[in-house]
């Protein structure tokens, strides 16, 4: 007998668990809904306002690599082209513009 008053008690837990899961999902898409609707609303009624400015304000990944990039130590100048510095005087195709390992 106890072990199905136990079975019982768990049974009826896991339906009020799943009643109130739905609830908090039908209360969190509520709460999007009014949030979109009042970003929307500030759209409308701003026109200046660009979502670039949006995405800056709130943070967007771009700038957080950057400054995370920056923070490191990494050079501004890391991937960018730059004229050659150093030619080879028996061939002058070879170049070399002073960055990463020297050629042999």
């Amino acid at each position: 007998m106890a072990t199905s008053s136990i079975a019982s008690k768990l049974a009826a837990l896991k339906r009020q668990q799943l009643a109130l899961e739905k609830k908090q999902k039908a209360l969190a898409s509520k709460d999007t809904a009014k949030a979109i609707f009042k970003i929307k609303e500030i759209f409308k009624n701003t026109p200046e306002l660009t979502t670039e400015q949006v995405k800056e304000a709130l943070g967007s990944t771009k700038g957080k690599k950057a400054s995370a990039k920056k923070a490191s130590g990494g050079s501004k100048l890391a991937g960018k082209k730059v004229a050659p510095k150093y030619r080879n005087p028996a061939n002058s195709s070879e170049t070399w513009t002073g960055r990463g390992k020297a050629p042999i």
